[in-house]
């Protein structure tokens, strides 16, 4: 129980030391968890035996970040159960062998559940136990289309999955939802984009803006409610290849359509230019919009109110995006 200790282990050669008294008897085992884990299926029962008595036996499967798992223990053994993360802390730390609900999933990837025996455990013992999803309703989405979906509960969150076969960057457009409501995003390696509320994402100057950056793979973006607020909601995932290439010194006319979407514009810059940006005309007041400039390597380089803004000194050289997003509230 007490000596649960998970090791990540570089290539290269190590030393184990063992200290004590001379003539004391010991034995030990160093156990590859990858190698020894069996695959766990979600809410099937899972029974054995553990022998010795005070060995280990892993269990592997893989998670969400945001899911919530309930382990329901139907044969108790004598030692500690704990659940280790794709980075190699613990999720559940060690505790005695019982049931446990609402735990909660931080990282995508991985996980392992051990099962330990005490270290005083002699003869062999049997367990069993399954480990259950928490309901989180799931569907396939594609990165462009109008997502439509509703929290109907306290405490639910509304998954959407899609795969990107080659890095891309996209940016979140939410068109409608509570202020109480919150987004994230997740992928192969863990969170690609941190819990953004509905209201303060896009269309809020304030805000670091909504990119998302995303690695060959799948990725997740869960909906929920931080409160006890439900109700309906709609978002956009807009790909930053969409953007509508313009040039310097040439008027750009367009449309927010509807007046709470966004859109892009892609213009090619060296690092130490200077740019104004000089709004001609626009049917929404300025602080119905934001426009706000994304350099090459993906940073906010500015956010402004829909109105004249200056850029003295861009950072780099390549291409920028220009953004025009509408806020949440407009009709």
């Amino acid at each position: 129980y007490y000596g649960a200790s998970v090791l990540k282990l570089l290539p290269g050669d190590y030393a184990l030391t063992v200290m004590g008294e001379a003539g004391q008897a010991y034995d030990f085992r160093l156990l590859d968890v990858a190698s020894a884990a069996t695959d766990i299926t979600p809410g099937a029962g899972l029974s054995g035996v553990l022998d010795p008595g005070n060995g280990v036996q892993v269990f592997r499967f893989d998670g969400v970040a945001g899911d919530q798992v309930a382990l329901s223990v139907d044969t108790y053994w004598n030692g500690s159960v704990y659940i280790v993360d794709p980075k190699g802390g613990f999720t559940l730390a060690p505790q005695w062998a019982n049931s446990q609900s609402g735990i909660a999933l931080g990282l995508t990837g991985t996980y392992y559940l051990v099962l330990s025996g005490a270290r005083d455990q002699g003869e062999p013992q049997d367990y069993g136990f399954r480990l259950d999803w928490l309901s989180t309703e799931t569907a396939d989405i594609q990165i462009g289309d109008l997502v439509e979906s509703a929290i109907d509960q306290i405490g639910q969150t509304r998954r959407f999955r899609f795969v990107t076969d080659v890095p891309r960057r996209v940016l979140v457009d939410t068109r409608s939802g509570d202020s109480n409501f919150e987004w994230r995003v997740s992928g192969p390696w863990g969170d690609e984009a941190s819990s953004t509320n509905f209201a303060y994402g896009d269309g809020y100057p304030w805000s670091n803006g909504t990119l998302v950056t995303l690695l060959p793979g799948t990725h997740y973006l869960d909906v929920r409610s931080t409160s006890t607020a439900a109700g309906n909601f709609s978002f956009r995932l807009v790909g930053v290849d969409e953007a509508a290439a313009i040039d310097a010194n040439q008027p750009v006319s367009a449309t927010l359509d509807p007046a709470n979407g966004m859109a892009l514009f892609s213009f090619d810059a060296t690092a130490g230019e200077a740019l104004s940006f000089d709004l001609i005309s626009s049917e929404l007041s300025s602080n119905n919009a934001v426009w706000r400039l994304i350099g090459p390597s993906g940073q906010v380089v500015v956010s402004n109110w829909l109105q004249d803004f200056g850029v003295s000194n861009l950072p780099e050289t390549g291409r920028y995006v220009l953004v025009v997003e509408g806020s949440l509230g407009n009709p």
